[in-house]
């Protein structure tokens, strides 16, 4: 029988991901498409997001340590960066209405922090959570969301962007990170009310 936690996680990961997938893949063609950079011009500032996607996972790992250090809980320290970084996510839409395409970028960097900050507490939260003999499993299940969730979003993606524009999709990406802490914290909050961790 699979954990009611480890639903949560698997549909917070199919929610959120996808975010991360389409600055990957996609921010470049954006500054290409919609903002006319040309391939070098792209290269020169497009680095800036995944950038703050490297400064998110360690500033996660960082801040989380502090409360710990300062009394909080370690699944309590976790669902607080994620609301942190949720919160972060709300400015996707200041992407396609930025004037200046490094002012798109930058903007999108702070998404991109704001998402693997997101991401590096979720991961953590499962080592919080679960035993180490189970670890490799839900890494496992949980991983599964994440191919869901950013192989329909993209394939939806695709198709709005090809028959509108960018902007709807970077509207989405505000909406998913909070819908998802919604639901996990209610969740950890039952779980938390019945478990020790």
């Amino acid at each position: 029988m699979i954990r009611r936690e480890t639903w949560v996680l698997l549909v917070g990961r199919l929610l959120t991901d996808p975010v991360w997938y389409f600055l990957l893949f996609w921010f470049p063609k954006y500054l290409n498409d919609s903002r006319h950079l040309s391939l070098t011009a792209t290269g020169k500032i497009a680095w800036i997001v995944y950038l703050g996607a490297d400064l998110g996972c360690i500033t996660a790992g960082y801040l989380s340590s502090v409360l710990i250090r300062r009394g909080l809980q370690p699944v309590t320290s976790c669902v607080r960066i994620m609301a942190i970084s949720a919160i972060l996510l709300l400015f996707s839409p200041l992407v396609a209405y930025s004037p200046t395409a490094l002012l798109a970028t930058l903007v999108a960097a702070v998404g991109a922090f704001g998402h693997l900050s997101w991401q590096t507490s979720l991961s953590t939260l499962i080592v919080d959570l679960y035993p180490k003999r189970l670890m490799g499993t839900v890494f496992g299940l949980i991983a599964a969301g994440s191919g869901l969730g950013s192989m329909f979003f993209l394939n939806i993606a695709g198709h709005v962007v090809s028959k509108y524009s960018y902007t709807p999709v970077f509207i989405a990406m505000a909406f998913l990170h909070p819908a998802a802490w919604l639901l996990i914290n209610k969740s950890l909050r039952i779980t938390n009310r019945r478990t020790t961790f």
